[in-house]
């Protein structure tokens, strides 16, 4: 592939990409929301934060580790969470917390 290619290729995603993001605001701008939209938005966050912690402990060996290190990541981003309200601060202490103890101990 050449680089005139390349960049082609880019410009356009980035140009498809933009009049996407562009065309939905022009066309569902003035539009007042749903009710069935205010409460997607209202309660996804929570669903999809458990669909996380179910996958994340769909693999983990209860026998070997207890599974602490997960657990307590978990936990920190619960504390995290109720403390700050702030839901990446969460996400990325228990992560933190995580790949910190799996890599000391």
């Amino acid at each position: 592939m050449n680089h005139e290619y390349l960049l082609l290729a880019i410009l356009v995603a980035a140009l498809a990409t933009y009049v996407t993001r562009i065309l939905a605001f022009w066309l569902f701008g003035r539009s007042k929301p749903s009710p069935w939209l205010l409460f997607l938005q209202q309660n996804m966050p929570l669903a999809i934060m458990t669909i996380l912690v179910f996958y994340a402990l769909k693999e983990v060996s209860w026998s070997e580790s207890y599974g602490w290190r997960e657990l307590g990541g978990i936990a920190l981003s619960v504390v995290t969470h109720l403390w700050f309200r702030n839901a990446l601060l969460s996400i990325f202490s228990g992560v933190l917390f995580y790949m910190t103890v799996l890599h000391l101990f």
